[in-house]
């Protein structure tokens, strides 16, 4: 039952790593065109566009970890149930709650992440940004 334990957690950390940078991209972008009046006029460049992206990931990223974590974990399920895994699981003796305590585990363990983000990462990245607004 670890491999199948391992297989699924492989499973939602990779489709994670596509789902969050990809959320946090489009989020991005939707943030600089709201905020592209802010810059002074005349000394927009490529470079300070990247600048600004680069305070403000650690923030959206912060906000968009329930959302991408949740929208994952959905996926990942569906795709079980649609390929007839969480039968074959459960006719090889395996409990439903036994499948999720690894997901358990991974969810506390992004908690305690998305604290340290919120609480550490986040504010440091948002001194630096009025900084780079002046």
């Amino acid at each position: 039952m670890k491999i199948i334990y391992r297989y699924y957690i492989n499973e939602f950390i990779k489709i994670w790593l596509i789902i969050a940078p990809g959320l946090a991209f489009i989020f991005s972008l939707l943030e600089i065109i709201d905020k592209i009046d802010d810059f002074q006029p005349g000394k927009i460049t490529i470079l300070s566009i990247f600048h600004y992206t680069a305070l403000i990931l650690p923030r959206i990223l912060y906000y968009l970890l329930p959302m991408s974590l949740l929208i994952c974990g959905l996926f990942i399920f569906s795709q079980a149930s649609r390929n007839k895994e969480i039968i074959a699981f459960k006719s090889a003796g395996g409990r439903m709650k036994m499948l999720f305590y690894p997901f358990i585990t991974a969810g506390i363990l992004f908690s305690i992440a998305g604290f340290i983000i919120g609480e550490i990462v986040v504010p440091e990245f948002s001194d630096y940004l009025l900084d780079f607004k002046k």
